[in-house]
């Protein structure tokens, strides 16, 4: 969790740099970009953090305290966690973790909604590229998006399911029109074989009506 002296020490960046949560966050490796600006209005109201944690859900202070520090003294586990002591839900560990734990103690991969970062297509192609090419480690690709590094290599891994499904794709799409092209020219063989054969049967036809009209002609 977080000292007084932590939170302001972040409030502090955070006016330096000009309210640029994501510089603050890059530098001192914590908040989440709401609880810093949950820090800073609390800050703007009272001059000070001490109001910073009055508690607004059915659980108190002292149970949020308790299950993160279970988390952090017992292997760090979600469920063991929530099993040891019985509450609270999985989505308000991961947020009260999102909020309480700095990044290097963390060991989960929670989705709480407040706290997702969201990037497009593009730019996770661009931080797979990066990586690929060397341009930048994971550890720096996650400081530029603002997510974990194990995340950037599940973006690879993904990236590189969506090319070979498309290669394969595009493979059977091929070999299909191959395979179209090569009964076409089958049927095509087999028409003309049949129009030489119809010619020799009529050829055939032609010269055994010839041959027959002469044996009559020899004959009288």
């Amino acid at each position: 969790m977080y000292s007084n002296e932590d939170r302001m020490r972040a409030i502090s960046l955070y006016l330096e740099y000009e309210c640029n949560s994501r510089a603050v966050i890059r530098e001192l490796g914590y908040p989440s970009k709401n609880r810093l600006a949950e820090w800073y209005k609390e800050y703007l109201k009272h001059g000070n953090l001490d109001g910073m944690r009055k508690n607004n859900s059915k659980y108190s202070i002292e149970q949020r305290d308790k299950a993160i520090d279970y988390y952090l003294k017992h292997g760090k586990s979600i469920n063991g966690t929530i099993k040891a002591l019985g509450f609270p839900g999985k989505s308000t560990l991961c947020e009260w973790l999102n909020e309480e734990v700095p990044h290097n103690k963390r060991k989960w991969s929670c989705k709480a909604s407040k706290s997702l970062v969201r990037c497009t297509s593009e730019q996770k192609e661009q931080a797979v590229k990066d990586y690929c090419t060397g341009t930048h480690t994971p550890t720096e690709l996650s400081k530029i998006y603002g997510v974990d590094p194990n995340t950037i290599y599940r973006w690879k891994d993904k990236l590189l399911v969506k090319e070979n499904k498309t290669t394969m794709s595009n493979r059977t799409v091929n070999l299909k029109n191959q395979n179209v092209q090569n009964d076409n020219v089958s049927v095509n063989n087999l028409i003309e074989d049949k129009v030489s054969l119809e010619k020799h049967v009529a050829d055939f036809f032609l010269c055994r009506q010839t041959a027959h009209n002469y044996c009559r002609i020899l004959l009288t």
